[in-house]
């Protein structure tokens, strides 16, 4: 496991859970920084511009929180700043009240959890035209998944790519489906492009009743195939930290059509290929402004 150039400052009283956690941090974080006290972590949080703060958070910790909330306050940005809570003992929604960038890990123990939401915090879908197989992975598979047990299809994924922009490609989409893909951190879209062969008998055996053409019906099955899809790769992102919102999808219908999306951004395109036609997925991505 990887992270960029990541500084992390983490406050416990807890020699215990600094200690674990530093070892699992120090060798995927360019720096990983601990404080045992609020002077100290004020007085290295002066010193330093972090990525991410870790907290701690115990009763003995909690025991004035006016101090907690204005030691919060005092850091530069620090709404700008993802914050991790570590710990169940502390009223969540307060925190959230003074700071909306925030990750609760219940257990203090669960470093394992705590990874995932840093990957989270610290992702980049795409970093000089390459990839990160992490967004794309959750997509691949609630695709693969639900046509598999919705429709009885089975894709087979060809190789990813980034559509550079204004790049006009021939799209082989006869009907597509399109939802919002916003979080904190990005504005984005999704598309699922299909092939008029494939959502016919996707929608056949979905359904189990034939249609010749693209009716309403068949545009119906493709709004809620795009819902279903995209809920099943969010809830499998949102679990890394992408805070991405629900969204209610629209449908495009017209042979070989090319999808516009609303949102200015790097387009990751993923292929599928099946005996009974064509499917693409679009990921657009852009900053959040």
């Amino acid at each position: 496991m990887t992270l960029l150039e990541k500084s992390v400052l983490m406050y416990s009283n807890d020699d215990a859970v600094i200690s674990k956690t530093s070892d699992a941090m120090k060798p995927i974080l360019k720096s990983f920084v601990s404080a045992r006290t609020f002077p100290e972590a004020t007085a290295k949080a002066k010193n330093q511009q972090f990525d991410c703060i870790i907290l701690r958070m115990n009763k003995p910790i909690l025991k004035e929180k006016a101090d907690l909330f204005e030691w919060m306050r005092n850091q530069k940005d620090y709404k700008k700043t993802p914050w991790i809570v570590m710990g169940s003992d502390v009223e969540n929604q307060e925190i959230v009240i003074e700071h909306n960038h925030v990750k609760f890990v219940e257990q203090a123990e669960d470093i394992g959890l705590l990874l995932k939401i840093l990957q989270g915090v610290f992702f980049s879908p795409v970093t000089n035209n390459r990839i990160d197989v992490n967004f794309v992975n959750p997509f691949v598979t609630a695709i693969s998944t639900v046509l598999k047990t919705m429709a009885s299809t089975e894709l087979k994924m060809e190789a990813p790519f980034i559509r550079k922009p204004n790049q006009s490609m021939p799209s082989q989409a006869d009907i597509s489906g399109i939802i919002a893909m916003n979080s904190n951190f990005f504005l984005g879209s999704m598309a699922l492009c299909f092939q008029d062969s494939l959502i016919l008998k996707v929608y056949e055996r979905m359904l189990g009743a034939a249609s010749a053409t693209i009716n309403d019906e068949v545009k119906d099955a493709v709004c809620e195939l795009t819902n279903i899809i995209f809920g099943h790769a969010k809830r499998d992102l949102n679990a890394l930290g992408h805070t991405i919102a629900a969204a209610l999808p629209s449908v495009i219908v017209g042979k070989n059509h090319e999808v516009h999306h609303s949102v200015a951004g790097t387009c990751i395109c993923i292929p599928f290929s099946s005996p009974d036609g064509t499917l693409r997925v679009e990921l657009v991505l852009g900053p959040k402004t």
